[in-house]
């Protein structure tokens, strides 16, 4: 596998979360988020969701597992804070697949080496820290994507999916 980015802040009122981190040789963890700035120009909640992220995913813990501890990070401590939706991606290139669960996001789109291309069917969940812990957990759903040779995801967030013309290009 190859993981490539490209990430450009939000500098209006929103803004856009990537991190990336390396479990093994053979396993990386994305976590693409989007949400609106906080009014008092703290950024705790960025330092907040990068340590909640590296903590779980490092004891082996899958895509739904970290999108539902940061729900209840954002229920519990940040309330109205900036995150609003996430999807969080496993990349194994052993299987070879992606583990996708999202949080109010976009679906992913999948290219295969011919160049066709398909959304990823994946229900897009409820956005975070508005619904209690047991009531989001139960409104996620995981899925296992295989990836071939030749074959790309793009996984974007919601400020590329608003740049869209009418004719979606």
């Amino acid at each position: 596998f190859e993981i490539l980015t490209f990430f450009e802040p939000g500098t209006g009122e929103t803004t856009t979360f990537l991190d990336i981190v390396p479990l093994t040789a053979s396993r990386t963890v994305m976590l693409l988020a989007d949400g609106f700035r906080p009014d008092d120009g703290r950024d705790d909640t960025a330092v907040a969701v990068r340590a909640a992220m590296r903590e779980l995913m490092d004891s082996g813990a899958e895509p739904r597992a970290l999108i539902d501890a940061l729900n209840t990070l954002f229920h519990e401590h940040f309330a109205g804070r900036p995150l609003i939706t996430a999807h969080a991606v496993l990349v194994d290139s052993e299987r070879p697949a992606i583990t996708s669960c999202l949080a109010g996001g976009v679906r992913p789109i999948r290219i295969d080496a011919l160049g066709d291309s398909e959304e990823i069917a994946l229900p897009t969940g409820i956005v975070l820290g508005f619904s209690p812990a047991g009531v989001f957990k139960h409104t996620l759903q995981e899925r296992v994507l295989p990836v071939g040779a030749g074959d790309s995801v793009l996984i974007f967030s919601h400020g590329l999916a608003r740049t869209l013309g009418e004719g979606e290009e």
